[in-house]
């Protein structure tokens, strides 16, 4: 998002979409303290917020300089309420987890927002964290979304460290699906 404040238009536009049919939005780098992820309840009447934030531990160690930082939640339409169970959020706020259930469908959804540097103890951490909450909920799907910050290369420690986690949770990685060339 790059800032809610800058992206609260857009954010607000996606779910009224009916093109894509948004029933579950990803969101990182909020720049929020946690008391003002309340805002992001606002955004849209037919949606709720659970994400956390970055900048507390950020703010708590005095005068913040250079950007806001961090962040990461899910928004989901309110007729969803009841199939959704908000799991939690790593500790560093870089990934929030959701379960989804509806009928016989059974997904454990991951936001994540992972470092530049992705030789970071903190990939490994959100990793770990990522495996911990799938055992937890070993019969359930799990889809793992967001900004990885890293190509789906060998050459790149992140993707090899992902790579652990696609073959224990049987994932199917989907960057071929990118029509728009995002990346």
């Amino acid at each position: 998002m790059h800032d809610f404040n800058n992206s609260k238009l857009y954010l607000s536009h996606l779910c009224d979409s009916i093109v894509i049919l948004s029933f579950l939005i990803f969101v990182q780098e909020l720049w929020l303290t946690s008391s003002g992820l309340c805002k992001l309840n606002d955004v849209h009447a037919d949606f709720n917020f659970y994400g956390c934030s970055a900048m507390d531990n950020a703010c708590s160690r005095g005068i913040i300089h250079g950007r806001p930082f961090g962040g990461v939640g899910v928004l989901y339409r309110r007729k969803l309420s009841l199939s959704i169970r908000t799991v939690g959020c790593h500790a560093s706020s870089r990934c929030v987890a959701i379960s989804l259930d509806v009928g016989s469908v059974q997904l454990l959804c991951f936001g994540v927002y992972l470092p530049c540097d992705d030789s970071s103890s903190t990939v490994l951490d959100v990793f770990g964290y990522i495996e911990s909450v799938a055992e937890l909920y070993n019969e359930y799907k799990c889809l793992i979304i967001g900004d990885f910050n890293f190509k789906c290369d060998a050459t790149q420690y992140g993707y090899n460290e992902f790579m652990s986690i696609n073959n224990d949770l049987s994932l199917v990685l989907c960057d071929s699906m990118d029509s728009n060339n995002v990346g």
